[in-house]
């Protein structure tokens, strides 16, 4: 992952398990009913049933979780999946189309001579149908080399990730800066309130300006220090 800290989402399906799978490794095993009550209940990001009864989806409770974790989630996902991700996720996603030109997949599959004419028809028809809404995706890599695709894809994401943390790193920023301004006015009040109390001979209310006043110094203090990259 080249230290960009990259993990695939542990999507959910209602197969049952093969062999050595395991629930939560490599997907989450859920009933064909227990998948219909989580759409129902919106908790999927994107879903596709394949065939009846036969569902795969992407929980948007797991990849907040991985989120969490640090890890910046990639999806492999068909491209009406990948258009749902990006638009709940916006800005903080960053949508792929992985394009093949060249010969394509009809003189692939017609190569293997393992497919039926009408079995490449009809998934070149669904090569075509894919292909139109690549203009929907934030970028396309055409994968007609795949070293070549593969470098492309690093930059391009190495890129994406660079960004946002520079991005995170403004709104950091920026908060602080809110954050500094509103802790000088609490400490500028909090003196005003106090020597009006002394004056008033209300010491109690006097003393509790004080420590408003110790409060929001150490605030400004962090903010400052924060801001000047010292933390």
């Amino acid at each position: 992952t080249q230290n960009l800290n990259l993990a695939f989402s542990i999507s959910a399906t209602s197969r049952p398990p093969r062999g050595t799978e395991q629930n939560g490794v490599e997907y989450f095993f859920l009933t064909p009913d227990e998948f219909r009550s989580r759409i129902a209940n919106d908790e999927f990001l994107e879903y596709e049933e394949v065939y009846q009864d036969r569902f795969y989806g992407t929980l948007k409770a797991q990849v907040e979780k991985q989120l969490a974790a640090g890890q910046n989630v990639v999806f492999d996902v068909d491209v009406v999946g990948g258009c749902n991700i990006k638009k709940f996720y916006g800005e903080r996603a960053l949508s792929v189309f992985i394009q093949r030109l060249g010969g394509g997949i009809a003189q692939t599959l017609d190569s293997r001579g393992t497919d039926a004419p009408e079995v490449i028809e009809s998934r070149v028809a669904k090569a075509e149908y894919e292909l139109g809404f690549a203009p929907k995706f934030d970028t396309v890599i055409v994968n007609d080399d795949l070293e070549t695709a593969k470098a492309e894809a690093l930059k391009v994401i190495t890129q994406f990730l660079t960004d946002e943390a520079d991005e995170r790193q403004k709104s950091v920023a920026e908060a602080n800066k809110v954050l500094l301004v509103l802790n000088i006015v609490l400490f500028l009040g909090a003196i005003v309130l106090a020597i009006l109390n002394v004056d008033l001979k209300e010491y109690t209310p006097a003393a509790a300006m004080l420590i408003v006043m110790f409060i929001s110094g150490v605030n400004i203090y962090g903010c400052w220090k924060r801001l000047k990259g010292k933390l």
